[in-house]
């Protein structure tokens, strides 16, 4: 009996008083910072003579159901199931902030899967060992009110370490079916003194610990100072900061939930249809003469402008949300259209024996660039749909004409330009995932400046007839945002 005692003592030393699992960044960029920590946490613990299995000494025995235990909340039982042999279990989640270290941990006694305490703490840079000692003690804490209650340590047929200090000259087959032995009693004190010495309660209490199931966990409240920071970090209004901690929840699973963008960088591809001023036209009237040097050009008269078309659009955008109700974006794209060409000359009858010709060629496809900085204004800070307006400065550019000359008369080409305009609009977005949102928008571009231009001369009688502009632009869109 002695020797089978002495094994199972063994073995629960290997298994280790308490297990922690390696610490969860928050993103893959915290992944340094939350092994320093996690590590902090286990050296405080061997510091006190706890026994430990760490990430490594858990992956031997757990696999995959130990990756990344804060965000998973069957972690705890997959671990418990597999008899772990520990007494109480740490679960560490850890990510970077711009106030400091943001650290949440969840600490489980034996065979629960329900936190017994959880941590919520923004921490500056200098003070992550002051956590790291609170973490391990209310670890240890919680170890020793699982050895209180009398609890194995989920292994099968195993009295608990700290009923057995080695040979007695007792019965030790007296004692191969009980949890424990009063603390009355010397022989059943802990070997190691795990217990504090003030701790005089019995092992069997009339109401076992492990039969209290704690209440769902709320995050700590915060001094007002640090909940300010956090707030302003998350940049949320303070209905939904209260919400935030009510929840119980880590703030960045919080954040994931709610699909909160403060912060966030997105690519936008939208494709869409344009209608209004897309298309182009220039006109130009010329007067020849003959001056015994063959037809030259002595006055010529010209327009240029927009007119009223339409079109396929198609744009690229990077936003940068600031802050939950303004998104910040710069917006660049294409829009097709049509260029419509007349061209003529006239003559003096005593000089020419035709005295005026016009030719007008058919339209030919153009395509525009538009550029738009521009701000949305949303009126949610969370939840998968949300609505908004925008506004902007809008910017567009298009090429000139290269005018076919006659085989008497040098026509006078135009080069391209640009106007600006006020974009207005509202839009929806539906964020179907955290890191994807569909997007429908209908965009309106008041004109302030189309470009036109005019030129007459007293000497050409014909004038070229312009487009007929319309003053602005309506554009439909619909595409997607992809969000880092």
């Amino acid at each position: 009996m002695f020797l089978t005692l002495l094994a199972l003592g063994i073995r629960a030393a290997q298994a280790g008083d308490v297990l922690v699992p390696e610490a969860t960044p928050a993103q893959l960029s915290d992944f340094s910072v939350a092994y320093l920590f996690y590590d902090m946490v286990v050296s405080q613990l061997r510091d006190q003579g706890i026994g430990v299995q760490d990430a490594d000494a858990i992956r031997g025995w757990a696999d995959a159901d130990a990756d990344a235990c804060w965000d998973n909340p069957d972690c705890p039982r997959l671990l418990w199931d597999r008899d772990a042999g520990g007494s109480a279990l740490v679960v560490l989640g850890v990510g970077q902030t711009a106030s400091g270290l943001e650290v949440n941990a969840r600490i489980y006694k034996a065979g629960e899967s329900e936190p017994t305490e959880t941590v919520h703490e923004i921490v500056p840079g200098g003070s992550e060992e002051r956590l790291a000692v609170r973490i391990s003690g209310l670890a240890v804490q919680v170890r020793d009110a699982a050895g209180d209650a009398g609890e194995p340590a989920r292994i099968p047929v195993q009295m608990p370490e700290d009923t057995y200090a080695g040979p007695t000259g007792h019965d030790t087959g007296s004692h191969d079916s009980k949890p424990a032995a009063d603390d009355d009693d010397p022989d059943s004190r802990d070997s190691h003194a795990a217990k504090p010495a003030h701790d005089d309660k019995p092992a069997h209490d009339d109401k076992p610990a492990h039969d209290e199931k704690p209440p769902k966990p709320k995050a700590p409240a915060a001094p007002q100072d640090s909940a300010d920071d956090e707030r302003a970090h998350m940049g949320v209004p303070a209905w939904a900061y209260a919400k935030f901690r009510e929840s119980g929840l880590a703030r960045a699973e919080w954040l994931k939930q709610k699909r909160v963008r403060t912060g966030k960088v997105s690519l936008e591809l939208l494709p869409g249809y344009g209608m209004g001023d897309v298309d182009r036209g220039y006109g130009v009237r010329v007067e020849v003469g003959d001056h015994g040097n063959g037809y030259e050009t002595l006055a010529a008269s010209t327009v240029d402008g927009p007119g009223a078309g339409h079109g396929f659009s198609g744009a690229i955008a990077i936003t940068y949300t600031p802050t939950w109700f303004l998104e910040t974006s710069l917006q660049v794209g294409l829009l097709t259209g049509q260029k419509h060409l007349n061209v003529g000359w006239e003559c003096p009858a005593t000089a020419c024996s035709t005295t005026s010709d016009v030719q007008a060629y058919d339209p030919v496809n153009s395509v525009q660039g538009f550029i738009e900085p521009r701000a949305r204004i949303l009126p949610v800070a969370t939840g998968y749909v949300k609505p908004y307006a925008l506004v902007g400065l809008h910017l567009r550019l298009w090429d000139g004409f290269t005018v076919p000359d006659g085989s008497s008369v040098d026509y006078p080409n135009v080069a391209g330009g640009a106007g600006v305009g006020i974009a207005v609009g509202a839009g929806l977005s539906i964020d179907v995932l955290p890191q994807l949102s569909l997007l429908v928008e209908v965009p309106y571009v008041i004109t302030l400046s189309d470009g036109a231009s005019e030129s007459d001369s007293p000497d050409v009688t014909a004038v070229p007839d312009a487009l007929d502009p319309s003053a602005g632009l309506l554009r439909a869109t619909g595409g997607i945002a992809l969000r880092f």
